[in-house]
Parts: structure tokens; C-alpha cells; sequence
């Protein structure tokens, strides 16, 4: 995978951007109050770095899609932090230099729903352990927004990454599908495109989980992964080698987002 390495900083704020940021698609997709949000939003928003990655968020009739590649459409707003590190720091809910606003003073207003929303995404990737434990389909869209991050943010460290990319290319370029069947799940790793939620033809390698308990445990940390191939609970088919890169890879992703990022003070 062509890349080149960058600084701690650099990596974290195109993770932000890139992989943290879309979950607010997904959480509106799927969440009956992030729904009701977004039905009385309407703004389109751009985050960057200077000279950069950027992400842009457009809200309209109750449907927000995220832009994440080269080609994104115009922002009402655009909020542009001068360094990775004031991004990242303002990510993370420490003090940090401010984004410039660009773009019209009067559609700041906006920026509530953005907000609101933010605010519920934080409380779905960093939920209490008692709310996991007594609400089952609170968990169930936790786990599927931490897979949607995992899975976006795997290429950026990749092709970024020194450790990832050292362990990637020691193996013969290929397609890992990431499976979670019983979330209708499949990410796609190792093709230009972004991972998405349907299959690729001709995929090299495969990582299924069985059952959401064993993803959470994979999700959160706390795996065997090799007793869990011997439970059934994990398989992993075709090509090892790059299913044991990828999963280098996916490691790393835990250095940089550990303990997972909070959004709600972005803005």
C-alpha cells in the first residue's frame, strides 16, 4: 500500500477526520434521537488542518453524509485549526488553540445540531460499563460505531503508520474482508477505495466474528483470538499472512485512539 510516514499528530488528526467523524453518519443512520436531530438540521461543515486532511459533514433532510476524499462539496461553514496538534488536543477534550471560522458568520448558528450531535456520538463510543450491561441495543450500535471507526481507520495507519507499513509490506498485496455477520457488516481493507459495508469480489483474506460478544471482546481489547478460532467464534480464511499484517495494523489504530476520541468539543 504507497504511503509515506508522518508525524504521531499528523496520523491521529487524519484518524479524526477520517475515521471518527463519519460515525456521525452512522449514528444517524441508526439512532432514533441522532435521527431526530438531523430531521431539524440543515448545514453543511468542513473541519481541516492547514495544509491538510478535511472532512466535510453535510445535514440535510435528515440524512448526513460524510466527504472524506480530494473532491468535497462546498461548506457553509468551514472550521480550520492551524495544527494537527490543536485539532487533536480539542478531539481529546484538552485546551487548545480555537478553529478559525470561514465561511458565513450567520450560518454559525448551525453549528448546535453539529454539536448535539457530536455530543451523542461521544456517548455511544464512550459509554458508562453500566449502560452496556443493561441495554442491548445501546451496544449493539456501540459496537457497530467502534467497528465503522476501526475499519476507516486501519488504511490511514497503513499507509502511514511505520510499524503498519513495515508489516504490510512483508506480504503480497490483497483484499482483507472484516466480517461482523450478525451487524450486516463487511469492511473492506487493502483496495484505494474507503471501507464500506459491502463485499469485494476477489478478496484475499477473510476475518469473521461469530456473535457480537466475541467482536466486543475483539473490539475492546480482550480476545484470545487463538481460543476463540478454536471455539469457532473467530475465522479467519485465505491468505494468513495478510490477515496477520492487517492485524498489525489494526493494533496500531489502538495506540493512536486509545482511550477513544471524544468529538462533542470539536467545534
Amino acid at each position: 500500500m504507497p504511503g509515506s510516514a508522518l508525524t504521531f499528530d499528523q496520523i491521529l488528526s487524519r484518524l479524526h477526520l477520517h475515521a471518527v467523524l463519519p460515525a456521525l453518519e452512522t449514528l444517524v443512520k441508526f439512532c432514533p434521537e441522532a435521527q431526530h436531530i438531523a430531521r431539524a438540521a440543515d448545514f453543511s461543515l468542513r473541519m481541516s488542518v492547514l495544509r491538510g486532511s478535511a472532512t466535510t459533514l453535510v445535514c440535510r433532510a435528515g440524512t448526513l453524509t460524510a466527504h472524506c476524499g480530494p473532491s468535497q462539496p462546498r461548506a457553509e461553514i468551514a472550521l480550520c485549526f492551524l495544527t494537527a496538534r490543536s485539532l487533536n488536543r480539542l478531539f481529546n477534550n484538552q485546551s487548545a488553540l480555537p478553529p478559525l471560522p470561514l465561511g458565513w458568520p450567520w450560518h454559525l448558528g448551525k453549528l448546535r445540531k453539529f454539536l448535539a450531535l457530536t455530543r451523542l456520538l461521544d456517548a455511544h463510543l464512550q459509554p458508562s460499563p453500566e449502560k452496556l450491561a443493561t441495554d442491548s441495543e445501546f451496544r449493539r450500535l456501540h459496537l457497530r460505531l467502534l467497528l465503522q471507526v476501526l475499519a476507516a481507520a486501519a488504511p490511514v495507519v497503513g499507509q502511514h503508520d511505520a510499524i503498519a507499513r513495515a508489516a504490510l509490506a512483508e506480504v503480497s498485496p490483497g483484499i482483507l474482508e472484516f466480517r461482523a455477520p450478525t451487524f450486516d457488516f463487511v469492511a473492506t481493507l487493502g483496495s484505494e477505495n474507503k471501507p464500506s459495508i459491502h463485499s469485494a469480489a476477489g478478496s484475499t483474506a477473510t476475518i469473521s466474528f461469530r456473535d457480537d460478544d466475541t467482536l466486543a471482546a475483539a473490539l475492546h481489547g480482550e480476545l484470545d483470538a487463538q481460543a476463540a478460532i478454536g471455539l469457532g467464534c473467530l475465522e479467519v480464511c485465505g491468505l494468513i499472512p495478510l490477515a496477520d499484517a492487517w492485524g498489525v495494523a489494526l493494533d496500531r489504530v489502538e495506540a493512536y485512539l486509545q482511550p477513544a476520541p471524544a468529538v462533542a468539543t470539536a467545534a
